[in-house]
């Protein structure tokens, strides 16, 4: 997908702001908390979270992935047609896309658990970096808010599941402001699988983006002339 069908890259033109995206494949609430205590928070006006049903439970595992796996590469390839090959059409013709890296690549393991219905929590506890992520907000006196993207399977039952249930309760009592995609037009057309969108499901999630700036956070105006 072009850069320029990407969602930030849709709201950073169109509102004259800077939407910097800070996450990384299989990354969970608790890897940007992380990534945001070593790093700041950039002067943001304002921080939003977009996250699935699963990360209620998606903790860090630590288990080593960049270099092992194509869709994490340790370096920068010298041509960008070999990079195609390498990580997306080898791996194809060997069979190995639909089978190997579903099984050992955190992000395909996800994507296959929530096709097949049956996603595992990978710990017992409530992702602590929902919490870390309110607390680095409040530290720098920015607000905070969530936007809680639809499994495609929660599309079609127009409801979340127990883990998305936990999401939207832990909100509720937080007092965190949280849109919820299938309340914002989420549709099975927007998805390239069970979970990522499409280049429609892009352009959805900056236009919901930009609502929840507006219905429930600061007004564009406010932070535009900042």
């Amino acid at each position: 997908m072009d850069q320029d069908s990407l969602a930030t890259t849709l709201f950073s033109n169109e509102t004259g702001m800077q939407m910097l995206n800070i996450s990384a494949g299989s990354w969970g609430p608790d890897n940007c908390a992380a990534y945001l205590r070593e790093k700041g928070t950039f002067g943001a006006s304002a921080m939003i979270l977009v996250c699935s049903s699963h990360d209620a439970y998606d903790v860090m595992s630590f288990t080593p992935v960049v270099g092992i796996y194509p869709n994490y590469p340790d370096r920068q390839y010298k041509l960008a047609l070999w990079e195609i090959t390498d990580r997306y059409l080898l791996p194809k013709l060997r069979g190995i896309f639909n089978s190997v890296k579903a099984k050992y690549d955190p992000d395909a393991a996800v994507v296959k658990q929530i096709k097949n219905g049956s996603v595992a929590k990978k710990s017992q506890s409530f992702n602590s970096g929902f919490d870390e992520l309110k607390a680095i907000a409040d530290s720098v006196h920015i607000p905070f808010a969530i936007y809680l993207h639809a499994e495609k399977g929660e599309v079609t039952a127009r409801e979340y599941n127990e883990m998305g249930q936990q999401i939207i309760s832990w909100a509720e009592a937080a007092n965190i402001p949280l849109l919820k995609g299938i309340d914002s037009g989420e549709t099975t057309d927007m998805y390239r699988d069970a979970i990522h969108l499409n280049e429609q499901g892009q352009r959805h999630l900056a236009n919901s983006l930009k609502n929840l700036f507006n219905d429930n956070m600061v007004l564009l105006k406010d932070i535009q002339t900042k």
